[in-house]
């Protein structure tokens, strides 16, 4: 019967220390891809203040026409996620990307979000 007890107490002890092992693996891991995935999201573009709130917009590359890129609802970071299509335009042209209020680094907003008033606030923006 002692012998019975001291397996399941080494058995147990293992599988405790097992545990808190990988535990501890995760949160270690964890916190080393926040700081990488911080240094990935830095703060991308300028802040305009539009109507009493800040409104982000992003601006890049050098030349005679520019491209004003505008996300559609529901596109979190505009600046982020269109950067596969703004950055082939750059090279040749100027590029801006408006993040519209409550997206991206913009402040949210809690007037009219009909697009006449989207459209004057990206203006002033811009």
């Amino acid at each position: 019967m002692k012998t019975l007890w001291k397996v399941l107490k080494i058995v147990f002890v293992s599988l405790a220390a097992l545990v808190l092992l990988v535990s501890v693996s995760v949160f270690i891991y964890h916190h080393f891809q926040l700081n990488k995935e911080a240094a990935l999201l830095k703060e991308k573009g300028t802040l305009v203040e539009v109507d009493g709130k800040k409104m982000n917009v992003y601006q890049e590359g050098s030349g005679k026409d520019t491209f004003v890129f505008m996300s559609g609802s529901g596109i979190a970071a505009p600046a982020y996620e269109m950067k596969g299509l703004y950055s082939k335009f750059s090279k040749e042209n100027k590029i801006a990307v408006v993040d519209r209020a409550g997206y991206g680094y913009s402040e949210v907003s809690h007037d009219d979000r009909d697009i006449d008033t989207v459209l004057e606030q990206t203006r002033k923006a811009l």
